[in-house]
This record gives C-alpha cells, sequence and structure tokens, in this order.
C-alpha cells in the first residue's frame, strides 16, 4: 500500500470486480470455521500448487521492501 493512501479504506479499480461471494464472509464465520474445521475445499491438483506458490511468495515478501524499493519493479511478471 502507498504509504499516503488511508488503510481504512478500501477502493476497488472497478465496480465490477467486486465479487459478492467474497462480501458475505465475516470474520465471525471464518473464526467458526476455523474453530469448527468443518469447512472443506477441494481443488485441483494443479490449481492447488499454483495457489499455495502465490501464497508462499505472498508470505515470505517483506512488505517493507516496498518502501526501500520505492521506483524499482517489485513483482515478478
Amino acid at each position: 500500500m502507498h504509504p499516503e493512501c488511508d488503510p481504512e479504506v478500501v477502493a476497488p479499480a472497478r465496480e465490477d470486480l467486486v465479487c459478492p461471494n467474497m462480501k458475505s464472509v465475516t470474520l465471525q464465520k471464518i473464526l467458526r470455521s476455523l474453530e469448527t474445521m468443518e469447512t472443506k475445499i477441494s481443488v485441483p491438483e494443479a490449481i492447488r500448487d499454483k495457489a499455495a506458490l502465490a501464497l508462499e511468495k505472498m508470505i515470505e515478501y517483506d512488505a517493507s521492501d516496498i518502501y526501500e524499493r520505492k521506483g524499482e519493479q517489485i513483482w515478478d511478471m
């Protein structure tokens, strides 16, 4: 996030990019799901592998680098 952005405001790039299903997810529902572990999601292995790699990259990425690397390309495309 850019240092001048308000962290409390999330604005989509376009209104048609808002996912109605994601708006139904609440913190209470997430907590219940984590506590009960009842919700199971199955995805094909190829999709799981790509998603796991993306998550690993996000976790290892140090957000403080954004300010240190200002002006450089941050994401590998």
